[in-house]
């Protein structure tokens, strides 16, 4: 089940609800936060209400993944290839000056995600390495295994998909290539 805000130009909100079975269910607020399902769709038009979130990118940005340096596939082409080497993530070691800047947002109630290229076959162990660095728990947006598409295009997607429901007010990333490309597009970058 996945909910989304929605706003009239009168300032009333909406909650639209997909359940797992695909049906759409949607709902009116009466009081602050107690929202009431109604029949149908909302009589007047709507707007999705889109949450600011910072945005941290894990490899070289939050943690150093140079303990694994040894696992890199000879070749890297495939994401197959890289299953050893994302499992092996908690064997990295916190970048704490970055990390303690998405610990200070986190704390202060902003939204913090995180967008990685590391494919999810090692979102257990991904998780896993961000409890232990005591980080925020925001959502993880993770390369989908079998997309062999460059980490400058997978990082592209993530951010569009993000962006649908979320406004990017920051994001924090290593790689100039992905720094260059997601200002490009109008992202406010930076670079660590």
């Amino acid at each position: 089940m996945s909910e989304q805000l929605y706003q009239n130009k009168h300032g009333q909100r909406y909650q639209k609800e997909i359940l797992s079975t695909g049906q759409t269910w949607w709902s009116i607020e009466r009081e602050k936060d107690e929202f009431y399902i109604i029949s149908g769709k909302p009589s007047e038009d709507v707007f999705l209400i889109k949450h600011d979130c910072y945005v941290f990118d894990l490899d070289g940005t939050l943690f150093d993944n140079s303990p694994r340096e040894h696992l890199v596939p000879e070749d890297p082409s495939c994401t197959e290839n890289w299953t050893e080497w994302n499992r092996a993530c908690e064997l990295d070691t916190v970048l704490e000056p970055v990390a303690t800047i998405a610990r200070t947002l986190g704390d202060a109630g902003n939204e913090v995600r995180y967008v990685t290229s590391r494919c999810t076959d090692g979102l257990v162990e991904t998780i896993n390495a961000i409890v232990k660095a005591k980080l925020p728990m925001g959502y993880l947006h993770m390369r989908r295994i079998g997309d062999n598409r460059s980490h400058v295009d997978v990082k592209i997607d993530l951010f569009a998909e993000l962006s649908e429901t979320n406004t990017v007010v920051a994001a924090f990333e290593d790689q100039q290539d992905n720094v260059d490309a997601l200002s490009a597009l109008g992202y406010f970058m930076i670079k660590v």
